[in-house]
């Protein structure tokens, strides 16, 4: 049968009725703690992106004296698509996953979906860059 799941996994409904039915931990935090997390959290997201610019640069650097350097029609064409995707990934980096600043006064609920929100853009970039295949 082309439908049947290998007998360790659960089908998709069962799986998430057995997530939502889990009891809820009650957690109160601090608002300082969750600035200081929160805070934590969007340095390495900066220091994550100045690498991933730092890599782009040197490819943009390498492919452009490989074009200057190779006298073929089809290297250099490779060059110049090997240029124009590293900065169509800066573009994306740029666009969804720069590390937004806290408000100065947030609530705790403000807070809370701040980060949130700021671990689901660097999980979704992670799912969707294809990354997560690599480290498996």
């Amino acid at each position: 049968m082309p439908n049947q799941l290998p007998p360790n996994e659960l089908p998709q409904d069962e799986l998430c009725n057995a997530w939502q039915k889990q009891p809820v931990e009650n957690i109160t935090m601090p608002l300082e703690e969750i600035r200081r997390r929160a805070g934590k959290f969007q340095h390495r997201i900066w220091w994550r992106n100045a690498r991933e610019y730092a890599a782009i640069v040197v490819v943009v650097i390498v492919f452009g004296y490989y074009f200057k350097l190779v006298p073929g029609l089809v290297a250099r064409a490779g060059a110049v698509m090997t240029i124009a995707g590293a900065l169509f990934v800066a573009y994306q980096l740029h666009r969804r996953a720069s590390s937004e600043t806290a408000p100065p006064q947030p609530n705790s609920s403000n807070a809370w979906d701040s980060i949130a929100a700021g671990w689901n853009a660097s999980a979704t970039l992670w799912k969707t860059s294809g990354a997560g295949t690599w480290a498996r």
